[in-house]
């Protein structure tokens, strides 16, 4: 629930040049994720209810974050399904994003998903947003909360992130040009 109603607080990547909104930041811990380098990634709470991410690559083409997505989502499906993951529902939201004066272009791929193992199922609702970064670069955030008990729930938070984390994701103004990955 606190992830529905608490203010948003910045945490930060681990080189301080990005800065994060997280609600309720007191219960994000770090998280490390095998098989794919992120620039940090959460997880909320001893349970893990939710979890975000942060991509930073290189990425040949134009500043895009059509393209940015689409390389993103294709590196990741593979190891997705490989830890037991399968997507069900997709949907594709385009929007901009105000960076000072500048507004600029942001797209999020909606994701329905479920792990299942010999345990136990989990459903989750989650989110990946593309921006606009340096030239020759692709910045993602990604986001998924656990929807198995609670699906309304789910979808408000995950409502939520979409209207008022994902656009207020920016690099910290000391950060000038792109930082090493």
């Amino acid at each position: 629930m606190r992830l529905a109603t608490e203010p948003w607080v910045n945490g930060s990547d681990n080189a301080q040049t990005i800065l994060v909104p997280l609600a309720d930041k007191k219960n994000w811990r770090g998280l490390k994720i095998f098989g794919k380098p992120t620039r940090r990634s959460f997880r909320y709470g001893d349970a893990y209810y939710a979890a975000a991410t942060l991509l930073y690559t290189p990425i040949e083409g134009p500043n895009d974050p059509e393209a940015c997505l689409a390389k993103t989502i294709d590196e990741a499906m593979p190891l997705a399904e490989a830890n037991g993951v399968r997507i069900g529902g997709r949907q594709r939201i385009r929007m901009n994003q105000s960076v000072g004066a500048e507004v600029r272009p942001m797209v999020i791929e909606l994701l329905e998903g479920r792990i299942d193992n010999l345990l136990h199922r989990d459903d989750y609702l989650g989110a990946l947003a593309a921006y606009q970064s340096f030239p020759g670069t692709c910045l993602v955030h990604g986001f998924a909360v656990v929807a198995s008990e609670h699906p309304e729930l789910a979808a408000k938070v995950r409502s939520r992130w979409i209207t008022e984390a994902a656009p207020k994701l920016a690099w910290a103004r000391k950060v000038k040009q792109a930082p090493e990955f």
